[in-house]
């Protein structure tokens, strides 16, 4: 509750006292103006990775190869998650994930026996159902995490009344917990933050969860 005050409270007051679009804070690290998101070397010692480029420029494509390649080339896990339900299924699809929706009865409990195999290329999630991941499937670590539309994400996660409303503590916990594992586990493991509206704010939220700052890529 706190945190969620706080966010509300940090856009409206940049908002009035500045008086100045608060989406032009962000300092990138990394300037590009290409038509679409070019592929471009995130460092090793950046765990967040930050990616602000508008609507239409190809930020899924540009998830869907960097997720091929990991779990191709490199055989490591990949966790796509997004507030989108409509998403879901469709960007498991297009980068070769389990949807979690695919794995879970409505009872909560697995559809079905939870292989290696299921699970070799990794798992796409909602928001919703984060918190679900801990308690069934203890054992997945990714390598990679893309947070798509990561600005809204953050204040579904924050002030949303969907399902998350029921296990917003759980789900926070879960996210901190996921990402500081996945950092510990490999030296060069990224989460990207993907919006097209991306701002300081939601990029400060996540980047706050271990304690880390994130290399800012804008795609102007």
């Amino acid at each position: 509750k706190e945190a969620r005050q706080q966010l509300k409270a940090k856009k409206q007051a940049t908002a009035k006292a500045c008086n100045f679009d608060f989406y032009a804070l962000l300092t990138p690290d990394l300037t590009l103006c290409e038509r679409y998101l070019p592929d471009f070397d995130a460092p090793n010692d950046k765990f967040w990775i930050a990616v602000k480029s508008y609507k239409g420029t190809g930020k899924n494509y540009f998830q869907h190869e960097l997720a091929s390649k990991v779990y191709r080339d490199r055989g490591l896990p990949v966790l796509y998650v997004t507030q989108l339900t409509n998403l879901i299924n469709q960007e498991a699809k297009a980068m070769g994930l389990v949807s979690i929706h695919e794995l879970v009865k409505s009872s909560g409990q697995l559809r079905h026996q939870l292989t290696i195999e299921a699970m070799k290329n990794g798992l796409a999630c909602t928001l919703d159902s984060f918190h679900k991941i801990k308690v069934l499937i203890p054992n997945f670590v990714p390598f990679l995490t893309f947070f798509d539309e990561a600005e809204s994400g953050c204040e579904a996660v924050l002030d949303a009344s969907t399902a998350i409303a029921n296990h917003r503590t759980e789900s926070i916990a879960c996210i901190r917990e996921l990402m500081r594992v996945s950092k510990a586990k490999y030296a060069d493991a990224h989460a990207y933050l993907f919006d097209s509206d991306l701002t300081n704010i939601s990029v400060d939220w996540f980047t706050s969860l271990t304690g880390d700052d994130a290399y800012i890529v804008h795609n102007t």
